[in-house]
């Protein structure tokens, strides 16, 4: 159970939901999905993790996050084509639960408090929580799935393990696609 103090600030915030008339959108990062697994599914544990399996056995691995990023960066993903790059990532998002965070905006989502969510998430937990939903799915460039009776737009801004268009370079993840960043402007206007 959530301490006082988050469940106050919970409260609020659906007070603050309740009383907007704009649409609201959720801004989605790491944390559901970090708690939703027992595994370092961290940027840097994967990364880390990733470099080990792919360096010679002499060969140092870097301590240090610059160093470390710039091997895997340079040394593993450039070149990879899409399949292979899934292929790198989707063995650390196995044998997951969602956790509470994503029931929490299961919950939200049903009750109709949220009509977008923009994820920079690449696993699909988001998915699996929302199973049974209607939605729009956005996947990079890529309408994946139009509902026009659907009532919750997701945007999945670094792509997924499902239907690619993976961003994990700095220069995948410098400048988004027009299309998407249009996309996301739009759903970003209200609360």
């Amino acid at each position: 159970m959530l301490n006082s103090h988050l469940d106050s600030n919970f409260l609020k915030m659906i007070k603050n939901i309740l009383n907007s008339t704009n649409k609201i959108t959720v801004f989605l990062g790491a944390g559901c999905t970090l708690t939703s697994s027992e595994k370092d599914i961290t940027t840097y544990g994967i990364i880390e993790d990733l470099v080990e399996k792919h360096s010679l056995g002499n060969e140092p691995i870097p301590d240090n996050w610059i160093e470390l990023y710039s091997k895997f960066v340079n040394d593993i993903w450039a070149g990879q084509g899409e399949k292979n790059r899934i292929g790198l990532l989707e063995g650390y998002f196995e044998n997951m639960t969602p956790s509470i965070g994503y029931e929490t905006i299961r919950w939200l989502v049903e009750n109709d408090y949220i009509q977008n969510i923009i994820t920079t998430n690449f696993d699909l937990m988001l998915d699996r929580a929302l199973d049974g939903i209607n939605y729009n799915l956005i996947v990079g460039t890529q309408n994946i799935i139009v509902d026009k009776d659907a009532k919750l737009t997701i945007i999945k801004a670094h792509g997924d393990l499902r239907h690619g268009e993976l961003r994990f370079s700095p220069e995948e993840l410098k400048k988004l696609h027009k299309k998407l960043e249009n996309e996301i402007c739009e759903c970003s206007k209200g609360t």
